[in-house]
């Protein structure tokens, strides 16, 4: 059994307010606004050796993350009308809360005295309520 608390602060290029040109495809900007992300994460894991060389770990796991770091896009009209009428700048912003749950499951087998072979099978949900974002939505997501 884990619980685990984490702090994500942003770092120096995600709090910079001047805008980078350095890629004219890719534009960016800081957010000095940005706070910082707090997790905090639930663990339960289960090992169990089959047999000599067969082992197996099931891990059922819960993160939840407030203030999430994210990076968003947004439209920015050109006042010169002889150049492009629009950019698309990306920026980060902390949208609402993060949360993950799932369960992982790890095979690993001795095939051979020099030979080992591990599976891996992850199956999540993962939640993101960014509505606090303009323009920002929340999203659900099985995989």
């Amino acid at each position: 059994m884990n619980y685990s608390r984490k702090i994500n602060r942003p770092n120096f290029f995600q709090l910079i307010p001047f805008i980078d040109y350095t890629d004219s495809l890719n534009i960016t900007k800081g957010n000095p606004g940005l706070v910082l992300e707090f997790t905090n994460l639930f663990e339960l894991s289960y090992q169990n050796q089959i047999s000599n060389g067969h082992n197996f770990l099931t891990s059922i796991y819960y993160k939840n993350t407030d203030n999430l770091i994210t990076r968003n896009l947004f439209r920015d009209i050109n006042p010169n009308p002889a150049k492009v009428d629009s950019i698309i700048i990306s920026s980060y912003a902390n949208a609402s809360r993060s949360r993950s749950y799932g369960i992982e499951l790890t095979s690993k087998d001795k095939i051979a005295k020099w030979w080992d072979l591990t599976g891996n099978v992850n199956f999540f949900n993962a939640v993101i309520r960014a509505g606090n974002i303009t323009g920002g939505i929340n999203s659900n997501q099985f995989s």
